[in-house]
């Protein structure tokens, strides 16, 4: 669901479920990854604005959580009207989230991964469009 407005915030919430199915032989292995998240972007003082996203990722068998991680961005930036230089402050990253999981698959085995992500981190971007 989400919101378009001219003037004032705009949201978007929603849910994701991501479903595997592994089949080896005799074992079969169903993994779960449901993901509700939202997002906001609103202009405020005329020629700033805001956006920002959050992620929750619950990664599961079916039975249990095997484990669950966050993740959160945000970014201000700074345009005036007729400018052709746009100015961005961002950090990613926010909650510090260490590690994700990834489901792999072939015809000989399957398997379930922990990978280590960046930590958080802020940046500075300024651009000129030509």
């Amino acid at each position: 669901m989400l919101t378009n407005f001219k003037k004032g915030p705009n949201f978007e919430v929603g849910y994701q479920r991501s479903i595997s199915d592994f089949t080896n032989a005799d074992a079969k292995n169903t993994f779960y990854t449901d993901k509700p998240f939202a997002k906001l972007e609103t202009v405020f003082l005329k020629d700033f604005s805001f956006a920002s996203d959050y992620s929750f990722y619950n990664y599961s068998d079916g039975e249990e959580t095997l484990n669950n991680y966050s993740f959160l961005n945000a970014d201000f930036y700074y345009k005036k009207k007729d400018s052709k230089w746009e100015y961005r402050l961002g950090v990613k990253n926010i909650l510090n989230t260490e590690s994700i999981n990834q489901n792999n698959y072939s015809e000989v085995f399957s398997s379930t991964s922990e990978y280590y992500v960046q930590p958080r981190y802020g940046f500075v971007t300024v651009k000129y469009n030509l």
